[in-house]
């Protein structure tokens, strides 16, 4: 069976943070509270170390924090926002297994230039305990998606079918490849779609709660800036 992959998705910014890094180490920063949501505060420091896993996950060079951080920023203030409501059902929280396993496969990865783990912490300014914070957070929040925006949720048998005519078909016709049969394609559509809706009413959630919530940008906000 076809297996298709969707395009469409937006929170995948916030399982990432951003593709961005910069590797100043972890002595150069002088702290300081970047911005309020709720009763917690994010720090320079946080925003940093997030898209400094980022970029050692993706291999990326680093960028300083005046060209990326206020979108890192952005990111982590709707993660932190997820977060806290995904602590009203702590049985979503990863288990150790599903943070392990990755780290235990990032420890065995062979980086850019050649660097090998250590060497590649050492490199995005970057402890194991920063990594392993990261797959915690990126795991109970996947978990957090799935139950909340997926559970449940039915796609219409006309909403696959317009996928299929008007995406799937229309799209292998313009690249000249085969058209499978509907039945072929069907679960593959439906995951897509599923994930669609799931987006949809993620973004719709963290909407909600950023205007219940008191929300205080004190870094990279333009003049007379602030939430």
């Amino acid at each position: 069976m076809t297996k298709l992959r969707s395009s469409n998705i937006p929170y995948a910014a916030l399982l990432a943070g951003v593709a961005m890094a910069a590797a100043t180490p972890r002595a150069e920063i002088v702290d300081r509270v970047a911005a309020i949501v709720g009763s917690e505060a994010i720090t320079l420091s946080q925003v940093r170390t997030q898209m400094n896993v980022v970029a050692l996950l993706d291999e990326s060079e680093p960028a300083g924090l005046e060209s990326g951080g206020r979108a890192a920023l952005e990111a982590l203030i709707d993660r932190r926002l997820a977060m806290q409501d995904l602590a009203l059902t702590p049985f979503l929280l990863a288990p150790a297994d599903e943070v392990e396993g990755p780290l235990r496969a990032l420890r065995g990865r062979t980086f850019a230039g050649g660097r090998d783990f250590p060497a590649a912490l050492a490199h995005y300014g970057l402890t194991e305990d920063d990594c392993r914070a990261f797959f915690r957070e990126r795991a109970s929040f996947e978990r957090y998606v799935s139950f909340r925006f997926k559970t449940g949720q039915d796609v219409s048998p006309g909403a696959i079918e317009a996928f299929y005519r008007d995406e799937y078909s229309a799209g292998q016709a313009a690249l000249g490849a085969p058209i499978e049969p509907l039945e072929s394609v069907r679960s593959s559509i439906l995951d897509i779609l599923a994930e669609r809706q799931a987006n949809r009413l993620l973004e719709q959630r963290i909407m909600e709660l950023r205007a219940l919530t008191r929300i205080e940008i004190l870094a990279f906000a333009p003049a007379g800036g602030g939430q």
